[in-house]
């Protein structure tokens, strides 16, 4: 990576959560590519089509500001260690898009140290 600053990224569909490491200087777009190569080996179908960029959104998490491809993560006031929403379009025009779903999920701890004292 070059000198432009380090965002974090996690991007929450349903029941899962996408990290990602970018630049700030990254286009929405680059993003969006990064996730689909991510989604078409890790996913499943649950998690979207492989269609790619094209029919998929990415929404700012508090606003639901709708991310344009053409604007890096610094213009869209994405900043480090932001959460944001991934969403499908439902149509084959790209212009209607599915709502954010979102299922919160508490974190699973592994037992330590062996058996529960009683």
């Amino acid at each position: 990576m070059s000198g432009n600053a380090q965002v974090y990224l996690r991007i929450k569909r349903r029941d899962k959560t996408f990290c990602l490491l970018c630049e700030e200087s990254d286009t929405v777009l680059s993003v969006k590519e990064k996730l689909g190569k991510i989604i078409l080996q890790f996913g499943n179908e649950q998690d979207g089509d492989d269609d790619g960029p094209p029919t998929m959104r990415l929404l700012q998490e508090k606003s639901q500001a709708v991310l344009h491809d053409a604007d890096t993560l610094s213009a869209a006031k994405v900043v480090d260690n932001s959460v944001l929403h991934l969403v499908y379009s439902i149509n084959d025009d790209d212009d209607e898009f599915e709502p954010v779903e979102v299922v919160e999920t508490m974190p699973q701890m592994a037992a330590v140290g062996g058996a529960e004292k009683n």
